[in-house]
């Protein structure tokens, strides 16, 4: 269903009068670099990533060694 412009304007009036809206504008903001990672979540992401890694090089290896080159 594809709406026009004027009837997505007046859907979104409805749902949210305009007063009530958030206004999203420009900035230059940072995140604070200071945010600390839980040690415990930042372990099972290692983990993840090099059972991963592992499991890549694994199959690489087999297609490897399956198909070699002359």
């Amino acid at each position: 269903m594809a709406l026009s412009i004027a009837d997505q304007i007046a859907l979104d009036d409805a749902l949210v009068a305009p007063a009530d809206r958030l206004k999203i504008g420009k900035c230059n903001l940072r995140l604070s670099s200071d945010i600390t990672s839980k040690e415990a979540t930042l372990q099972t992401l290692l983990i993840f990533i090099s059972n991963t890694l592992i499991e890549i090089f694994n199959v690489f290896g087999r297609i490897v060694m399956k198909y070699p080159k002359d």
